[in-house]
């Protein structure tokens, strides 16, 4: 009787190939397994769940049964060889077989991506420059606001304004080209930061200074590189309806606002 065989070798420096033979004593334990397991759910007219022979099986579900048997002993074996023998992988194995052949041992290889292993030489006594770092108030201060937006809100605008860089506006829009609407140019209801740069130059510039409710005609100039060809340097009128406009709300620098971390306890900690 065959034994379980497992052979490792180094491609490269950071990366291994595991060559697996596995007996067939084992295989057609798993592939029985299998199909005891298909058998109980199979449907098949005249005979009832359970009960079906293992060659009728075989007719409807051979190749099925094959490809998770594989499956399975890929992975139990593979696995439990890095456990064994403590590899870490960095990368998903690169598995080549041949399927399974009646009373034949099965074979597999995998190959994969691991850390290297180095002995790091030449830094006794090697001598090291401590650089002072100085964070200045305006570093300060700009570190905060970065914070204060990881926890800022939106609001409506309360007051008759119109609409600025840095807010946020829900628009409905549609671009034509030489008169020609196209779908792609078209959306409702669409979030929008002014100043994110998210749209082609001169778009959202130009909704700046729109109020609620109020429809204007946009005309921009696509990029020259522009990704979609047919519009690459091709003047666009966009007919742009501001829905919605809030603006961001940032919290308090303040004891209470400390209270968001579990880490600090009083504002100088943070």
């Amino acid at each position: 009787m065959s034994e379980l065989s497992v052979k490792v070798e180094d491609i490269s420096q950071v990366k291994k190939k595991m060559s697996f033979e596995i007996p067939w004593a084992d295989v057609k334990d798993e592939l029985d397994s299998v199909y005891r397991t298909i058998s109980k759910k199979a449907k098949i007219k005249g005979f009832r769940p359970g009960k079906v022979p293992r060659k009728i099986l075989e007719n409807y579900f051979k190749a099925d049964a094959e490809d998770e048997t594989v499956t399975n002993i890929v992975n139990k074996y593979y696995g439990q060889e890095l456990d064994n023998r403590k590899i870490v992988t960095l990368s998903r194995p690169e598995i080549e077989q041949n399927g399974l052949k009646e009373d034949t041992d099965f074979s597999f290889s995998a190959s994969f991506e691991t850390e290297p292993t180095f002995d790091p030489q030449g830094y006794s006594g090697m001598e090291l420059e401590k650089i002072n770092m100085t964070v200045s108030e305006d570093d300060m201060a700009k570190r905060l606001k970065e914070i204060s937006k990881m926890f800022s809100t939106m609001q409506d605008v309360a007051e008759d304004r119109p609409a600025a860089m840095g807010d946020f506006v829900t628009i409905d829009f549609s671009g034509t080209l030489d008169g020609e609407a196209l779908p792609e140019l078209k959306s409702d209801n669409y979030l929008l930061e002014l100043g994110s740069k998210r749209f082609v130059p001169g778009f959202e510039e130009q909704i700046a200074g729109m109020k609620k409710g109020e429809t204007l005609d946009i005309n921009v100039t696509f990029p020259a590189d522009y990704h979609e060809t047919k519009m690459a340097g091709k003047d666009v009128v966009f007919t742009v309806t501001l829905k919605e406009l809030k603006e961001q709300k940032l919290p308090e620098i303040n004891e209470n606002f400390i209270k968001n971390f579990d880490k600090y306890n009083t504002l100088e900690d943070l």
